[in-house]
C-alpha cells in the first residue's frame, strides 16, 4: 500500500464431503483496487510539452497526467461431486461481476504543447478531469460425467456461459473548453452473449494393464 493506494485480494473456500461419495464445494474471491492518484507535490498548473526534434524525440516533459482507477472483481463457484470408482460426476457454476470507474486528469489548464527543437507547433486541448464507469457480469452452469465399463472409459461435459455488460450515465464537464455539460445515457454494452461448449472423449486400455 503506498499513500491511499492499494491493491488486496479476498478468499474463502468451503469443503464439506456430505457423504462416502458426494463432496460439497464452493467459494468466493475478490481482488479490490484503488491506484493512479497523481504524485505528491507535483505542480498540476504546468502544461504538458511533448518534443519533436532536439537529441531526444518524442521527449515528453513539465506536466504529468493520471488516471484514478476504482474497481473490483467479485466471483463465485460451487459444485457437487458424486464418485464411485467406476463413475465420478460433477456439476456447478461460476460467475463474477466486474465494476470499474475511471476518472482521466490531465493538468488544470486541459492543454498539451509540441515544439520543435523548443518551438511551438501545435496545440491540443485535452477533455479533462471526467469519468468513465462500467458494468460487466458474466456466469456460468456446466455438468461432467465419467464412465469405466471394463477396459472403456467414456467422458463428456456440456458447459453454458451467459456475460453482459452495461454502461450508466457518463457526464463531461463543464470545462474550460465545454462550458455546456454533455450527459451521455446510460446504454447496454455487451449483451445477448450465450455460448454453450460441448466435451466428449472415450479411451480404452488396449492391454489391460493401465498404460
Amino acid at each position: 500500500i503506498v499513500g491511499s493506494d492499494y491493491w488486496r485480494v479476498y478468499q474463502a473456500v468451503w469443503t464439506s464431503p456430505l457423504t462416502t461419495r458426494l463432496l460439497a464445494e464452493a467459494g468466493f474471491g475478490m481482488p479490490n483496487s484503488l491506484y493512479g492518484r497523481p504524485r505528491e507535490g507535483a505542480n498540476l498548473d504546468l502544461v504538458r510539452v511533448v518534443e519533436q526534434g532536439g537529441a531526444i524525440p518524442g521527449l515528453t516533459y513539465r506536466s504529468m497526467e493520471w488516471q484514478r482507477n476504482r474497481s473490483f472483481i467479485p466471483r463465485w463457484r460451487g459444485s457437487l461431486s458424486y464418485t464411485t470408482g467406476s463413475h465420478s460426476m460433477k456439476v456447478g457454476f461460476d460467475g463474477q461481476f466486474f465494476w470499474q470507474q475511471r476518472n482521466y486528469n490531465f493538468n488544470r489548464q486541459g492543454l498539451s504543447y509540441r515544439f520543435n527543437n523548443g518551438v511551438p507547433n501545435q496545440l491540443t486541448l485535452l477533455v479533462n478531469d471526467f469519468t468513465f464507469k462500467n458494468y460487466t457480469r458474466s456466469g456460468a452452469v456446466y455438468a461432467q460425467d465419467q464412465w469405466s465399463l471394463g477396459r472403456l472409459t467414456l467422458q463428456g461435459g456440456l458447459r453454458f456461459d451467459h456475460a453482459s455488460s452495461r454502461y450508466p450515465e457518463q457526464v463531461v464537464g463543464p470545462l474550460p473548453f465545454i462550458p455546456t455539460q454533455l450527459r451521455f445515457p446510460a446504454e447496454d454494452g455487451v449483451k445477448g452473449y450465450r455460448d454453450i461448449n460441448v466435451r466428449a472423449g472415450a479411451a480404452y486400455d488396449l492391454f489391460g494393464d493401465g498404460k
